[in-house]
């Protein structure tokens, strides 16, 4: 979000009193941040994003509701896609752990979306999901938690409508059979891509998608299912990483993060954690692409070089650019720190 309000001040810089509003072609609700503050500056927002056929409006629920707060207008372009690709790689979850499949031909019968109303009252009357909750990402963690709960096996996660196939053929060919209800002690936590590349789905799978359950340890255990813990960060600080890294989410969720502090953090993600919504939360930021940046500026000898190597290129790097660098600071928090560093060096640049 940086990145973006960078860009917004080096066009008003370029163009003074010029501009009179700001449109932002995306569907990452991240971008929600970015347009309210340019609307508290006078300016007029707009929110385009690319439909979608999971509703009438092509427009998710979260989206809407996201919007209506905000304030903010969103054009809906392009197609409802009617179906999926005849080839696409394929995402699968069993005993809680997610796994990829690459790409895989999928039958015909399985690339149309199937009867969501009739999925969402079967899984309604097990307890999987409530009357009120519309959004899609609510209903594939319903059907994820009704396949791990009775045992039926690996449940394709993504495309989701094809595991929504399987459910539904679970319950219209078993229609007399005794499903077991929802034990309401499960959390369905599926990592939120920080970027669209070629390689998205192998960075997913290596912080999840998972299912935990509930226990007096969950947020460390989702902290570090998700890849934040480390020996180097006690929780608070895992936390305070976490925190930092979905800023935008947890103030969606309706959470006042400017006066939640310390200790009031984990009491903030227990409750978070343990609402029956979509726990969909970004994974910290990876070092991929920073070490192709460092071999290129002669910071590093070797992208595969060991992690305290490429530590100390991280140091070296932001010494050169004027940065204090604390002597305890993490792996994960130097990544961060550089990434923002080399992103406000150069707005067009993001790694």
């Amino acid at each position: 979000m940086e990145i973006a309000m960078d860009v917004l001040e080096l066009c008003k810089q370029a163009q003074g009193d010029k501009i009179a509003g700001v449109a932002i072609a995306s569907n990452d609700l991240d971008f929600f941040e970015v347009l309210e503050r340019t609307q508290s500056q006078g300016m007029k927002v707009w929110l385009c994003m690319r439909a979608h056929s999971r509703s009438q409006s092509g427009i998710s629920p979260l989206a809407q509701r996201a919007a209506a707060d905000a304030g903010v207008e969103i054009i809906v372009y392009g197609q409802t896609i009617k179906e999926i690709p005849k080839m696409v790689p394929l995402i699968s979850i069993h005993d809680c752990i997610a796994k990829v499949h690459g790409i895989r031909p999928v039958h015909d019968d399985l690339r149309s979306f199937p009867d969501l109303e009739s999925l969402s009252l079967s899984l309604m009357q097990y307890g999987y999901l409530a009357a009120n909750q519309v959004a899609m990402a609510t209903l594939v963690a319903a059907t994820v938690k009704f396949f791990h709960v009775n045992k039926l096996g690996p449940l394709i996660i993504d495309p989701h409508t094809i595991g929504f196939h399987q459910c539904l053929a679970a319950f219209q060919k078993n229609a007399s059979a005794t499903w077991l209800t929802n034990p309401g002690n499960l959390i369905y936590v599926h990592p939120r891509g920080r970027t669209r590349s070629s390689r998205s789905s192998s960075k997913i799978i290596a912080q999840g998608p998972f299912i935990v359950q509930d226990s007096t340890q969950l947020v460390s255990e989702i902290l570090d299912r998700l890849g934040y813990s480390s020996p180097e960060l006690n929780l608070q600080e895992t936390i305070d990483m976490f925190w930092d890294g979905n800023i935008g989410f947890l103030k969606r969720r309706g959470i006042s993060v400017a006066t939640v502090e310390g200790e009031q953090k984990l009491e903030a993600l227990e409750r978070e954690f343990r609402l029956d919504l979509p726990q969909d939360w970004h994974p910290p930021r990876s070092d991929v692409n920073l070490r192709d940046f460092l071999l290129g500026k002669g910071f590093l000898d070797r992208k595969d070089a060991l992690r305290e190597q490429v530590k100390l290129a991280i140091k070296k790097f932001l010494q050169s650019r004027g940065q204090s660098v604390p002597p305890k600071r993490s792996y994960l928090q130097l990544v961060a720190d550089a990434l923002n560093v080399v992103n406000k060096d150069d707005p067009c640049r993001r790694i």
